[in-house]
């Protein structure tokens, strides 16, 4: 009984310690985003042989352009595109893809760069979009790589949502590197 003591506080001890030098070791970067996307016709990717309620089951997928500014001729952002999927009357399955354009900084951190939403996204009775709705990140590539963080939309017309979005990255210190590489070698 004493050894399994002894064995388990050991462990616990190298989890906390490589916990505490991986802390000391990263930093987190913070990006924040606004855009307005501009809604295009959903089209139907798939549906169920038999439907409990109408749409439970249905797939669709869409591609929307986002725009600088609520103008749909304004600097062309990137576009967001995705796949949603009713399980209820008033609720879908979201996952969906930002694609960034070269924004902000040239050749910077959103070059080319995309980060994954998933979440529920919620409907009214009458089977509109709710006019404020978040979806979580659950990922990036490029710049954005390792990305996690939020993204609030609020409709401002019809087919127009305002998205702002803010980034975390968790990034390693190079001068630390090596004592994570210790740490991860116990």
């Amino acid at each position: 009984m004493a050894r399994a003591t002894t064995m388990l506080l050991v462990l616990v001890s190298c989890a906390v310690f490589a916990t505490a030098v991986y802390a000391e070791c990263t930093n987190t970067k913070v990006y924040t985003f606004e855009f307005f996307e501009h809604l295009t016709n959903d089209k139907l990717a798939f549906s169920p042989s038999s439907q409990q309620n109408g749409l439970t089951g249905n797939g669709y997928i869409y591609d929307n352009p986002c725009r600088k500014t609520y103008d749909p001729n304004s600097e062309l952002y990137g576009f967001t595109g995705g796949l949603f999927v009713y399980f209820t009357a008033t609720q879908v399955e979201e996952i969906s893809t930002i694609y960034f354009n070269d924004i902000g900084e040239k050749g910077g951190t959103f070059a080319d760069a995309e980060i994954h939403l998933r979440g529920v996204w919620n409907l009214g009775a009458d089977g509109k979009d709710l006019p404020v709705q978040e979806l979580s990140i659950v990922g990036g590539t490029q710049g954005l790589a390792g990305a996690y963080g939020t993204v609030h939309y609020t409709q401002v017309a019809e087919d127009v949502f305002l998205v702002q979005g803010k980034i975390f990255i968790d990034v390693l210190e190079s001068s630390t590197v090596g004592h994570i590489a210790q740490v991860t070698s116990l």
